[in-house]
């Protein structure tokens, strides 16, 4: 096994070596074949056609149309400035049948005039040119005679140049012209040969794995055919075609496209920078379109428009060369190495040829160019023939290589095409297929076997991976056999990295792992969706290493790796652990150290979630080895922090109960679950008769019956409804509080009742903690404290503010059909009793004025003082006009009977109704202030309504009358 293994690496590294040599003798070949044609022929062409044949140079003799000689072959001024140069000379005086002059020059425009008679005319129809070759045919009755040249220069003023000029048969010059142009011949040849081979790679040796898409061979074919048409129409050769028309537009056009293969084949073989090949090939297209519109409208000519194409051009070949070898320093690629480079040198020659033109205008400058493309060619068709050479000696290795190997192994186009190149016996026999079933199946592809619903993920995980610049990519699918039995099969990619060529595949059958794997994750959810059920998360701690392992909301919750090292040193580190908690938690993985077999411990741990210390009840299980040593330890913790909480807040609420005197306090145990009364103690309120049932709802209505002023008997009964305390419960609401006020001896004491709703620890039961507390003597202060702030100090009426208060809280209650009164009281004469009698007896009397206002006054009226002996009344719920007048004539007369050391006391009432006089006290106070003052203007010791049509000025005008 082992010297086959060696006589296949011998032969695979002497078909290596012969694949470098036979593109390297091939490209020396055509360059020897084409440099000794071109000369041969140049030689042939000059000395036995054109001087030494049936032609012979016709530049001697002539001169300008004023009598000046003309020196033949050179450049010619317009000297007249009148647009035209005119030669002249003498036709020999015999002329064989199908004689010809042959003209070459950069003239714009040619006539040709023999004896007065022009015989030919040409001007291009796309404007200036530049040179410009012509076979004009002599007919034999012009021997002897003059023949004029009239060459028009691009502007007045001007040159031209004029290179040959060729007399002889047509014959001799025509074989002249070919031979003279064999250099054409022979880059057209090569142009043809390398088109040729480009489309035969793309459809024959890329099948075979020849590291280059199809496409990208195409634009190369496409690239050559362009170059040869640009050769072929720009030379000479184009006379015999005698269409001048299609040697412009042929020779423009093909110039104008040359970079857009070029772009295209960089784009498909690069990977980098296709957005910039992309755009510059958009712009070149462009740039084509204008300028054809622009040509065929006459509105440019031919040379201004190729002005923007050998900028383009250059700039072109330029940006794909930089593109390359950027490319080649990312993965030096030595192989691909003359892609850039034959970019490059193009861009170089392109570059000097454009230059060159610019400056001299010679069209001899496109030499230039010819160069740059055929350097370019040879680069690129080295690299293609190497690489083709290459994958073909190396497919035959290869396949007898693959066959041994007892994997899945095959060769694919690309990830677009999924194509398969080649593909081993065993890659067809995994899926059940022998290689003729698999053709005639249709299993032509990679994919074929791939299950639809797995083929997008699949593709779209290789797409991304190369995306990053990845060159191997590993998948799993599903695949379907030809029993139509589902294998999963994992596949590994390897991409050539620099172009886009052929993929290597391995394959293999991993249906069984991957059952496993389902069993195992599924066993896993079942262990984690336990874990959920139980509120329970769980920790794996390896004993020997001391690393825990996590579940995934485990380390989230406190913010800690997956895996720990170092444990319980590492924890306790972290800070996640309280201070008083760092003890009993270090004692609980001595424990697990120690070899116990199970242990717990509470201790209180930082939530990072939360952002605050919760408690935590953790259990240990360890696992051990045949001999009894502890290797693993499963440890489950889950949040006791309510609990906790709730467990103090009891001992809390107790220790008040323990402080409270028995005699001051009552305490109920309730199951609220089992709705039965579980513990009675305190002494406040006597026991509970044994013959009332334990039910809540029988003891709460004992209690409100016996126990409960009436007046609060709903609101006792309701705080104590057993439905109301779980619903509670259930929100998460675990307190609750009310006051009301508890009859003893026939005395109402102020009484607080608070309830604790925990849990049973025992059991699911929910349990009630009634606590009934006196707090009579703190009521009745703060109750004192607040009628103090809302009642003045010396009639005990309302004050100023409480009464706006109120009076607004009533308006705000009240809709458009409630009636009530607001009446200012204002006592007659009070400062003359202040001031006759003493403070002492104005204070007493508003004291008895204010006694007897309570007196007559409803339950719902208000009644307040606003400072003085003005005093303010709300008659509630009031219907106007009699009902209001009797009630305020009562009030009145109950004033004027009172006295004072003999003097008769006296009150005016001044009285505005809501809502027909205002909707608020500010407005109502002004407008019952007016009727006040009207009682006062006529007399006092009376009331009277507010009306509309009185205000202060005319009350105070008519007070003066």
């Amino acid at each position: 096994m082992q010297r086959v293994h060696h006589m296949q690496q011998r032969r695979q590294k002497k078909l290596g070596i012969w694949a470098n040599i036979l593109p390297v003798v091939f490209m020396a070949a055509l360059i020897a074949a084409a440099a000794i044609t071109v000369a041969a022929g140049s030689r042939y062409g000059r000395d036995s056609f054109l001087f030494g044949g049936g032609a012979a140079d016709f530049t001697a003799g002539w001169y300008y149309d004023g009598g000046s000689p003309a020196s033949l072959p050179g450049r010619l001024r317009d000297r007249r400035g009148d647009g035209a140069i005119t030669l002249v000379n003498i036709l020999p005086c015999t002329l064989d049948d199908g004689s010809v002059l042959f003209i070459r020059s950069t003239c714009q425009s040619l006539s040709v005039i023999a004896n007065g008679d022009t015989i030919y005319t040409w001007q291009p129809s796309g404007g200036p040119l530049g040179l410009s070759s012509h076979i004009v045919t002599l007919p034999s009755e012009y021997a002897g005679r003059s023949v004029r040249l009239q060459l028009q220069p691009a502007r007045p003023g001007g040159t031209v140049r004029v290179y040959d000029v060729v007399l002889g048969n047509a014959v001799s010059v025509t074989a002249a012209i070919v031979a003279d142009n064999s250099d054409t011949v022979i880059l057209f040849f090569i142009m043809a040969v390398f088109c040729i081979l480009m489309i035969v790679s793309s459809l024959l040796f890329v099948r075979q794995g020849a590291g280059f898409r199809p496409a990208d061979l195409l634009y190369l074919s496409v690239f050559a055919a362009l170059a040869a048409a640009w050769m072929l129409t720009g030379s000479e050769l184009m006379l015999l075609a005698q269409n001048t028309a299609v040697t412009q537009y042929g020779s423009m056009l093909s110039l104008m496209l040359l970079p857009v293969p070029l772009l295209m084949f960089a784009r498909g073989i690069f990977r980098r920078f296709k957005s910039l090949l992309q755009a510059l090939t958009v712009i070149v297209l462009l740039n084509f379109f204008v300028c054809a519109v622009l040509t065929h409208a006459g509105v440019a000519g031919f040379t201004q428009t190729l002005f923007s194409s050998r900028i383009l051009g250059p700039a072109s070949y330029g940006v794909a060369a930089a593109v390359g070898m950027l490319e080649y320093r990312r993965h030096k690629r030595r192989e691909l190495l003359g892609i850039p480079l034959g970019f490059g040198l193009f861009f170089l020659f392109s570059s000097i040829e454009s230059i060159a033109f610019f400056i001299t205008g010679s069209p001899f400058t496109a030499v230039l160019l010819r160069i740059g493309l055929t350097l370019f060619i040879f680069c690129v068709g080295f690299v293609i023939l190497r690489r083709t050479f290459g994958e073909i000696a190396h497919s035959k290795s290869y396949a007898s290589l693959t066959r041994s190997i007892p994997s899945g192994i095959c060769r694919i186009e690309s990830f677009e095409t999924c194509r398969i190149l080649f593909a081993n016996d065993f890659y067809y026999k995994m899926f059940g297929y022998t290689p003729g079933e698999a053709k005639n199946a249709g299993f032509v592809t990679s994919d074929f076997t791939v299950l639809p619903e797995d083929l997008p993920a699949m593709k779209e995980t290789i797409e991304k991976t190369f995306a990053d610049n990845f060159y191997r990519v590993e998948t799993e699918a599903r695949h379907r056999k030809k029993n139509g039995e589902i294998i999963w099969v994992l596949s590994r990619y390897t991409l050539e990295p620099f172009g886009r060529g052929a993929i290597t595949a391995v394959m293999i059958d991993i249906t069984d792992r991957k059952h496993m794997e389902e069993k195992l994750r599924i066993s896993e959810e079942e262990y984690r969706i336990a874990s959920l059920h139980s509120n329970k998360m769980i920790l794996r701690l390896d004993i020997k290493t001391r690393a825990c392992h996590s579940q995934q909301n485990t380390h989230q919750l406190f913010g800690l790796p997956p895996v720990l090292e170092n444990t319980p040193d590492a924890l306790l580190e972290s800070g996640i652990v309280a201070h008083d908690s760092i003890s009993p938690f270090r004692q609980f993985f001595e424990a697990i150290y120690r070899g116990e077999r199970m242990g717990s411990v509470v201790v209180s741990l930082f939530n990072r979630n939360s952002g605050e210390y919760g408690w935590y009840h953790f259990d240990f299980t360890s696992i051990f080895d045949d001999d009894s040593n502890p290797v693993q330890a499963i440890i489950s913790f889950y949040d006791v922090t309510h609990q906790h909480q709730k467990e103090l807040a009891y001992q809390r609420w107790q220790q008040s109960y323990n402080a409270i005197p028995k005699n001051a306090a009552n305490y109920y145990e309730y199951n609220l679950s089992g709705d039965v009364l579980e513990l009675e103690e305190g002494g406040m309120i006597p026991p509970i008769p044994e013959s009332v049932p334990r039910r809540l709802s029988d003891i709460a209505r004992y209690i409100a019956s016996n126990h409960v002023l009436p007046e609060d008997n709903e609101l006792w009964t309701s705080f104590m409804s057993r439905d109301r305390l779980l619903e509670r419960y259930a929100n998460g609401q675990y307190t609750d509080k009310v006051e009301f006020r508890r009859l003893s001896g026939g005395k109402a004491y102020w009484t607080m009742v608070s309830v604790q709703l925990i849990p049973d620890p025992y059991s699911a039961n929910v349990k009630g903690c009634f606590l009934l507390e006196d707090i009579d003597a703190q009521k009745r202060a703060e109750l004192i404290l607040q009628e103090r702030s809302t009642r003045d100090p010396l009639t005990g009426l309302l004050n100023r503010l409480s009464f706006i208060e109120q009076f607004n809280d009533i308006l705000k209650k009240s809709d458009a059909n409630t009636q009530h009164a607001l009446i200012m009281l204002d006592i007659d004469n009070f400062k003359t009793i202040n001031d006759t009698l003493g403070h002492a007896a104005g204070d007493a009397l508003l004291v008895s004025i204010a006694s007897k206002l309570k007196y007559a006054l409803r339950a719902g009226d208000l009644c307040g003082r606003l400072g003085g002996d003005e005093f303010v009344i709300c008659l509630k719920n009031m219907n106007l006009g009699k009902p209001l007048e009797s009630r305020v004539n009562d009030l009145c007369k109950l004033i004027c009977q009172e006295q004072i050391q003999g003097i008769p006391v006296s009150a005016s009432f001044g009285i505005a109704s809501f809502p027909s006089d205002g909707a608020s006290f500010e407005e109502l106070y002004e407008k019952s202030d007016i009727a006040l003052y009207k009682v006062k203007t006529r007399g006092r010791g009376g009331f009277a309504l507010y009306d509309p049509q009185l205000s202060f000025e005319d009350l105070t005008y008519s007070g003066r009358l």
